[in-house]
């Protein structure tokens, strides 16, 4: 098989990944690899990736410092952003 793109397992980040890359450029030929099933097992369970950071934001604050904490946080807020537009503006299903 001849690709442009081959991404190694099937959780969503890697299907999110290669929507984002045919969005871009739709001629892409992508492959996305996985050893079992794609959306399965830890990768499916997404809230703690789509939860951000607010409320570890004190533990975060002793481990990182404050103005990196906020900053994680503020990062956590820009994926839950992309995740929400992304739904929308696909028309997929999401739920």
């Amino acid at each position: 098989m001849r690709v442009d793109v081959a991404i190694v397992g099937g959780g969503f980040a890697s299907m999110w990944t290669a929507i984002a890359l045919l969005d871009r450029r739709p001629t892409l030929r992508i492959a996305i690899l996985d050893a079992y099933c794609y959306g399965y097992g830890a990768s499916s369970c997404n809230v703690g990736k789509v939860d951000g950071y607010r409320s570890s934001l004190e533990l975060l604050s002793h481990q990182l410092g404050d103005s990196d904490a906020l900053y994680a946080a503020r990062l956590g807020d820009r994926s839950q952003d992309l995740v929400r537009n992304f739904c929308t503006a696909s028309g997929w299903d999401c739920q």
